[in-house]
């Protein structure tokens, strides 16, 4: 049998650093819509004029770039991300937190 230089592959180990690194992706993502969503939020509230004139803003990004997608999607590549809503944003907060929740609920049902 051949000596192999360096460290043997470890597929239990690869797929651990895999998952670290989703989780850590999720974390940072988790605390980016936080602070979005808060800070959002806490605009709506105290000057609505302001969130709307904004609002307004990103639809209208959203519909320039939905032109560009029906391009990219006729020719068959992948379209671009439009600008979600607060409550989008609510919404995908909730689910990484409850991702998050099971999570350690697993980890702690292992011990």
């Amino acid at each position: 049998m051949p000596r192999t230089i360096g460290r043997r592959h470890d597929p239990g180990r690869a797929s651990a650093a895999i998952d670290e690194s989703g989780r850590r992706i999720e974390i940072i993502e988790e605390e980016y819509l936080r602070l979005q969503v808060a800070r959002e939020a806490e605009l709506k509230k105290e000057n609505p004029a302001l969130w709307r004139k904004i609002e307004q803003a990103r639809l209208q990004r959203n519909r320039k770039t939905e032109s560009i997608n029906k391009r990219l999607r006729a020719e068959r590549l992948r379209p671009m991300e439009l600008e979600p809503s607060l409550d989008q944003r609510v919404k995908k907060l909730k689910q990484l937190e409850a991702r998050a929740f099971a999570r350690s609920a697993t980890k702690k049902a292992g011990r």
